[in-house]
């Protein structure tokens, strides 16, 4: 008898949590490692403060010795890191969608259809983009948000010291901002000169917003995870309406405190199937570079990323934007040998632009995948505003990832645990 998609699912789940325990022996026995090569590194540098007093062939070994350590002191951190992408990989209770693509492509509308929530939880718009937090969806029997905010010193890190580098970066501007008292009492320029590039300009403009808005999202910057109701979440998820910004009123920003959003929710297009989707907001906004947007929690957080594109009069090719997408997207999780099991491409097709979908097929297929021997990125057609659609749309991807994510956890799994590991162990 055929598994059903929910026993496939099931099945992929439990046996992840099956490799899970060596995934963490390994963790804690390369830290252990780690710790120790640390600790003679320490020591070396301590004999080190003497060596006026000690040979100089002896010293040329203990510089030599150190230098071999941090080598492999560095190849330790680095596979703890992947080490940690795995153990979150594999200790998911959840298959994750992740779902990509720029502004106004019908992103939004598609996450809606498929939920089931509205513009209260997954704002659309014709507009700028409307999604400012990154928001992970679940099916669930339950309604309800889990809000994880940024505390003070996470808002200026993650937040206000990017914008101020790509000012200071963009024109010859000097700021510095620390602290949220520092924000709250900088001057900051009107203007940046002559021949100022977009991305400085935009985060000027975002600091701006910033300073304005402090007493809106200030008090939220607690650190904590709180829980809310689905239908008081707009807030915190979306940027303010053009209304809302030139109402002549206080323009709240709550968003700016919220480090991500996590969503649950009854799906009504599947079952109980244990499912995610993944919202990977800003491609194309500026300020932002593409691979901290279609990286960050890639690694662990997500099994197939479904980017969306919409074919216009005037964009019906694979735009640059486009094609840098997925070269960031091909770099995520190394250890997946096919990256055709892990990226679906599917265009908002509405029946108003027919004719530029099947150029913007071509271009994509001849600019992505005509060049791969075997290894291509599927694409599809569908429409955003028909539930319908997108409810083949999304049982596809998980018919695709109930078929393939076996043999990409187990690619991934031996990536880091045979040939990382190995490699550590014959050195």
């Amino acid at each position: 008898m055929t598994q059903s998609l929910q026993q496939q699912i099931e099945e992929i789940l439990s046996e992840r949590k099956r490799s899970l325990p060596r995934v963490q022996e390994q963790y804690t026995h390369i830290r252990e490692r780690s710790s120790r090569a640390q600790s003679v590194i320490e020591r070396i540098d301590g004999l080190l403060n003497f060596s006026n007093k000690i040979d100089e062939e002896v010293v040329a070994e203990l510089i030599e010795k150190k230098s071999q350590l941090t080598s492999v002191l560095n190849d330790y951190e680095r596979i703890v890191r992947e080490l940690q992408d795995l153990e979150g990989r594999f200790s998911r209770d959840t298959i994750n969608i992740g779902v990509s693509g720029q502004a106004r492509v019908g992103k939004s509308t598609t996450l809606q259809s498929f939920s089931g929530l509205s513009d209260d939880q997954i704002p659309t718009g014709n507009g700028l983009p409307v999604t400012a937090v990154r928001s992970e969806i679940y099916n669930a029997q339950e309604n309800y948000a889990l809000i994880e905010f940024r505390d003070e010193d996470s808002f200026i890190s993650d937040y206000i010291s990017p914008l101020v580098e790509n000012v200071n970066n963009g024109s010859d501007q000097s700021l510095s901002i620390s602290s949220i008292a520092q924000l709250r009492a900088i001057s900051l320029p009107e203007i940046l000169g002559e021949n100022i590039g977009s991305v400085a300009s935009k985060s000027l403009d975002n600091l701006k917003e910033a300073q304005a808005s402090l007493d809106t999202f200030v008090p939220l910057l607690t650190g904590r995870t709180e829980k809310k109701g689905i239908d008081d979440i707009r807030r915190f998820v979306a940027y303010p309406t053009d209304e809302e910004k030139f109402s002549g009123k206080l323009v709240d920003r709550s968003y700016l405190a919220v480090n991500s959003v996590k969503i649950f929710c009854d799906f009504p297009s599947i079952g109980n199937e244990k499912v995610g989707i993944i919202d990977l907001p800003g491609l194309g906004e500026l300020g932002k570079s593409a691979e901290s947007i279609h990286t960050r929690g890639l690694e662990n957080n997500v099994d197939q990323i479904l980017l969306i594109m919409y074919p216009t009069p005037s964009s019906g090719y694979a735009n640059t934007s486009i094609t840098s997408n997925v070269d960031q997207l091909r770099s995520v999780q190394p250890g997946i040998s096919r990256r055709g099991d892990l990226i679906v491409a599917a265009i908002n097709n509405d029946d108003t632009n027919s004719e530029t979908a099947k150029t913007l097929r071509r271009d994509f297929e001849s600019a992505i995948n005509n060049s791969q021997k075997t290894d291509k990125i599927q694409v599809v057609d569908y429409r955003a505003i028909d539930e319908e659609s997108v409810r083949t749309l999304f049982n596809l991807l998980l018919g695709r990832l109930a078929s393939a994510l076996p043999t990409m956890d187990s690619d991934a799994y031996s990536y880091v645990m045979d040939k990382e590991l190995g490699n550590i162990d014959e050195g």
